[in-house]
């Protein structure tokens, strides 16, 4: 188990350094940069969490889909964190691929929050495991 709560360690740190990105590309009003990179601050997250059963994917939708099954159908995380998921997918794949989509201000701050809370919420996790 240390070895999976080594690698889950790395993860959140990566996790870390995309949400303090996030952080830089919001005040400098790169929203929909911004955006991208809060999703990649919680695909990090869910990745160091289901790393600590030792399950690793390269598709997003099979790292979700077991972080799904292994956190939020078992009650270990509330289910916001799943509309958390679903919701930054969704605008990162607006920002990142519709040319023409300009996010504002407000859904920056949105998706910025929701990132911050779901690093918290994994940071938390994966601290108490440390400590077991």
């Amino acid at each position: 188990m240390n070895e999976n709560i080594d690698l889950s360690r790395s993860y959140l740190e990566r996790a870390f350094d995309e949400f303090y990105d996030a952080q830089l590309l919001y005040n400098n009003s790169r929203y929909n940069s911004s955006i991208s990179r809060a999703y990649y601050c919680v695909f990090h997250c869910i990745n160091a969490c289901i790393y600590l059963y030792g399950f690793e994917f390269q598709k997003h939708s099979a790292v979700i889909t077991k972080f799904r099954e292994l956190f939020i159908k078992t009650g270990k995380f509330e289910a916001i964190l799943s509309d958390i998921i679903k919701d930054l997918f969704e605008f990162r794949n607006i920002c990142d691929y519709d040319v023409g989509f300009k996010a504002d201000i407000k859904q920056a701050k949105i998706c910025l929050e929701s990132a911050k809370l779901f690093y918290d919420k994994v940071s938390d996790f994966i601290n108490s495991r440390e400590n077991q």
